[in-house]
């Protein structure tokens, strides 16, 4: 089996995608065919493709550094949408936010980059409070928001934005061979010091 190829992408590059439109939670999209996680690796979409549904260790996988700088925001495909879903179209409906009210991300990584310093990065994805009541574990998670690799979830981090905070919610359409259905909450702009880790759910 030919192995999976990770590429690590430059602290630059990290810090640009940072305000880069999100494709869905935790991920971008580029034109040269790359799903960048976290803001700092990127797997070719064929590979996740072949890859799909089957479970990998560290055997299975090689990272590299991406020297030849493949990853740059002149390939960033999302650069044409803001904000959008994963055909490309604006969540459906603008909400302004209430008083104390609470949205919630799932990441694969404790350190999320786009909630770094307790701040909400711009352009960012997450989901609603009454969502995540059905969420139990990680791998449902990846389901739910068709999130494009298929480790679990398991991260959670809360977000508190101010009364009158512009956002847009819609639907989380299939994708990646997930199902998809979950509530999509898209953040345009950055939120200072909004965010916080919340807690760590099971695997499954």
């Amino acid at each position: 089996m030919k192995k999976l190829t990770i590429l690590t992408l430059s602290k630059k590059t990290e810090d640009l995608l940072m305000n880069a439109p999100e494709f869905g939670m935790g991920y971008h999209f580029t034109e040269s065919g790359y799903i960048v996680i976290n803001c700092k690796e990127a797997i070719h979409i064929s590979d996740l493709e072949r890859y799909n549904g089957i479970i990998l260790n560290k055997n299975h996988i090689t990272k590299e550094k991406d020297t030849n700088q493949e990853i740059n925001l002149s390939t960033l495909k999302l650069n044409k949408y803001e904000p959008t879903n994963s055909d490309g179209s604006k969540p459906e409906f603008e909400h302004k936010t209430k008083e104390g009210e609470k949205f919630y991300r799932f990441s694969i990584y404790k350190e999320d980059t786009k909630m770094r310093g307790g701040n909400v990065a711009a352009k960012t994805y997450a989901t609603s409070k009454n969502d995540i009541k059905v969420i139990r574990s990680g791998l449902a998670a990846v389901g739910r928001y068709a999130l494009p690799k298929t480790d679990p979830a398991i991260h959670v981090f809360e977000i508190t934005p101010p009364a009158g905070t512009i956002i847009f919610q819609g639907t989380v359409k299939p994708n990646y061979g997930q199902s998809g259905g979950g509530v999509e909450v898209y953040f345009p702009k950055e939120l200072k010091g909004c965010s916080k880790y919340w807690k760590k759910i099971p695997i499954r």
